[in-house]
């Protein structure tokens, strides 16, 4: 089992395979489990591992640092990353069954208002945007932006 972090104290517990279990919270002195059937309560860690097996409680990304792990040379915010595919634009997964694919490096996304910067957007997001990347590091992007912001301003 897996504890994905929702907050400091509450956690989404998945499966090896993936799907969601159920939801933990740590009170002062308990460990509360919430499943689609009951929710109960247990006084140390261990005593929740045995009914639900080993838990790993992973730590909480970053979605504004990068990781010290790099996909292509460039940046991830992920902690891991599985199924590396190199094509015109490299992706990754944050984790093995998912289906949702990440972007390595920084990346300047135009939404209505502008260009943002991002670090490891999502696959979709790109495919459903213009954007200008990847960049190694938050300064390069961020120069990036400024520049297509500015010549947006001056189109309009």
């Amino acid at each position: 089992m897996q504890a994905k972090p929702i907050t400091e104290t509450a956690f989404v517990l998945m499966t090896d395979a993936g799907e969601r279990f159920g939801l933990l919270n740590r009170k002062e002195d308990l460990i509360e489990l919430r499943t689609a059937d009951t929710t109960n309560e247990f006084s140390k860690i261990e005593d929740l591992e045995e009914l639900v097996g080993s838990i790993h409680f992973m730590k909480p990304p970053s979605h504004t640092e990068a990781s010290n792990i790099q996909v292509g040379g460039y940046p991830v915010k992920h902690e891991e990353v599985f199924e590396i595919e190199e094509a015109d634009i490299t992706t990754y997964k944050a984790s093995p069954n998912s289906r949702v694919r990440w972007v390595p490096g920084w990346w300047g996304i135009r939404f209505t208002r502008g260009y943002i910067c991002f670090l490891c957007p999502k696959l979709a997001t790109l495919t459903e945007n213009e954007f200008v990347g990847p960049f190694k590091d938050k300064f390069e992007a961020e120069t990036a932006v400024k520049i297509r912001n500015q010549a947006l301003r001056e189109e309009e």
